[in-house]
C-alpha cells in the first residue's frame, strides 16, 4: 500500500535548531523599527508572513503590531505547506485573539507566487479548494483553543495533505487549501477586512520572508520565484525584509576546514539586491508605483546582535 507523503524538511533538526537558538528572537527585534514606522491605510494593517514555520515568529510581530497600533483592524495572512507547522501555529493564536480582537488571521498551504491571492494558478486543482472559515466564539483563549483544535482533526489531517511535483520533485499541495479565522463577534467591524474565496487578493504593508529559499539557490531564483512575487503584493509604501543565512559563524568554519572548496551560501544581500536592480523593470505592477530594491530589505544574519 503506498503512503501518503508527508513534508518534514528534515524536521527533526529544525525543530533542534528552533528550540535551543534565539534566532526568531532577534529576528523579531530588527523587526519592531520596520514595524513602528509603517503607517497603515483604512481599512486595516495587513501583514504577510511568506512561511510561518512553527509561528514564534509571527506571533511576536502580532505583538508588536498591537503594541503600535491597539485599535486598529488586523490582517495576518500567512502560508506553511507543512500540516506540524500548522498546528504548532495555531496552538499560538488563542492569546492573540484576546489581546487583539480585530483580527484577521489567513493561513493557507499555497506557493509563493499564490499565497497572497489566496488562489491556485492550477485550474484543475483550484476547482478543489478547500476554503474554510472559522468564526470563533466566546471571549477567552480557553475557549478559542478547543475550538481551534479541533482543525486538526476535522480539517487539517484531510485537507493539508502534500504530495511531489512531478516535475522538481519538491513538496506541493495536494489540494489548495485556505483558513480564515476571526471572532464572531468581530464580524461586522471586519467586514471590509475578510479575504472572500475566489476574491483574495490583498496588498501588504509589511511583507516578512525569513529563510524562504535554501541557502545554494542562485540570486536570478531566489529573486524570481520568491522575492518578485512578495514584491509584487506589496502596497504603495510596502516593505518587504527578507531574512536569510550567510554562514561567519563556527559551523561555516569548519565546513571551510573540512572541505575548503564549498561554499554554502553564493548569493547573498550584494548579489540579491544587484539581481532586483537589473530586473527591476519586469517588477512593476499593474496600477502601481513602479517597484524599486529600496522596497526590500534583506537581512544578513551576522547583523544580528548576540
Amino acid at each position: 500500500m503506498k503512503k501518503n507523503f508527508r513534508f518534514f524538511d528534515n524536521r527533526q533538526k529544525y525543530l533542534l535548531f528552533v528550540t535551543t537558538t534565539n534566532e526568531k528572537n532577534k529576528i523579531a527585534d530588527n523587526l519592531k523599527p520596520i514595524i513602528q514606522s509603517v503607517k497603515p491605510k483604512h481599512p486595516a494593517l495587513k501583514i504577510f508572513d511568506a512561511g510561518m514555520g512553527d509561528g514564534s515568529l509571527l506571533m511576536s510581530v502580532m505583538r508588536q503590531c498591537h503594541q503600535k497600533l491597539p485599535n486598529i483592524p488586523l490582517l495576518v495572512s500567512t502560508k506553511e505547506i507543512s500540516m506540524e507547522d500548522v498546528r504548532l501555529g495555531l496552538e499560538k493564536l488563542p492569546d492573540r485573539f484576546v489581546e487583539h480582537k480585530n483580527t484577521v488571521f489567513v493561513i493557507s498551504n499555497l506557493n509563493y507566487a499564490e499565497s497572497t491571492n489566496l488562489k491556485s494558478n492550477n485550474r484543475f486543482k483550484q476547482k478543489k479548494m478547500n476554503w474554510k472559515v472559522v468564526k470563533l466564539t466566546g471571549n477567552s483563549s480557553l475557549d478559542f483553543s478547543a475550538q481551534l483544535r479541533r482543525l486538526n482533526q476535522e480539517f487539517l489531517s484531510k485537507k493539508w495533505q502534500v504530495e511531489r511535483n512531478p516535475k522538481t520533485g519538491n513538496p506541493t499541495y495536494k489540494e489548495p487549501s485556505v483558513i480564515v479565522i476571526y471572532r464572531k463577534d468581530q464580524e461586522f467591524v471586519l467586514k471590509d477586512v475578510i479575504p472572500k474565496k475566489n476574491n483574495g487578493k490583498n496588498y501588504y504593508d509589511i511583507i516578512i520572508a525569513s529563510q524562504p529559499y535554501r541557502s545554494r539557490v542562485t540570486a536570478e531564483k531566489k529573486v524570481k520565484f520568491v522575492i518578485e512575487p512578495m514584491i509584487k503584493s506589496l502596497e504603495k509604501n510596502g516593505k518587504l525584509i527578507v531574512v536569510h543565512a550567510c554562514g561567519g559563524d563556527p559551523a561555516n568554519k569548519i565546513i571551510k576546514q573540512v572541505w575548503p572548496k564549498e561554499n554554502p551560501f553564493p548569493s547573498l544581500y550584494p548579489a540579491i539586491i544587484r539581481y532586483i536592480k537589473s530586473y527591476v523593470k519586469k517588477l512593476s505592477t499593474p496600477n502601481r508605483n513602479p517597484v524599486n530594491a529600496e522596497k526590500t530589505t534583506v537581512i544578513d544574519k551576522r547583523n544580528f546582535n548576540n
